[in-house]
């Protein structure tokens, strides 16, 4: 076992500042699941132009890409994703409930987290209720997407598993 999955299964269970906190290679392997991969861009499910790993940042229609590019571009998209997350989230997090939000930012955007009951409710302290407010987040144009039932279960799932150690 190498050293950083040692690491990450030892802060699991313990709630650290959003500050210290980035993106897991667990993390980054779920959001890579769950938006697949093209290195042609495509028109997403919301009709928005995409490539690589459910990228839409400057997304041109006939845009093509390397692997390599692809992995840059990754990067990228999840250092801005965790930029706003340590600027939204006032509560310390568990490694685990943290990948749940890149996962859940990444799909969903920045802007729109910003204004979600989700965010109010991790911030003022009720992670129960944060857990619930993932599963609400399942609608592409309207309606329920059977791909976005299964991430944000399994989000929700994550989440919620830090939990216990809130109110310890």
């Amino acid at each position: 076992m190498n050293v950083s999955r040692k690491l990450q299964i030892a802060v699991l269970g313990v709630l650290i500042p959003v500050l210290y906190l980035y993106p897991s290679e667990e993390g980054k392997d779920a959001v890579k699941a769950f938006e697949g991969y093209s290195e042609v861009s495509y028109k997403d499910g919301a009709n928005v132009s995409t490539i690589c790993w459910g990228s839409t940042r400057g997304v041109t229609p006939s845009a093509v890409s390397t692997p390599e590019d692809c992995e840059l571009r990754l990067t990228s998209d999840l250092e801005s994703v965790n930029r706003d997350i340590k600027r939204l989230v006032k509560h310390d997090l568990t490694q685990g409930q943290y990948d749940a939000l890149v996962s859940f930012v990444f799909n969903l955007g920045g802007a729109k987290f910003s204004s979600s009951t989700l965010l109010k409710r991790i911030n003022s302290g009720n992670c129960t209720a944060a857990t619930g407010e993932f599963l609400r987040w399942v609608y592409v144009s309207g309606k329920v997407s059977r791909g976005l039932q299964r991430r944000r279960a399994l989000e929700s799932k994550l989440f919620g598993e830090g939990c216990q150690v809130w109110d310890s």
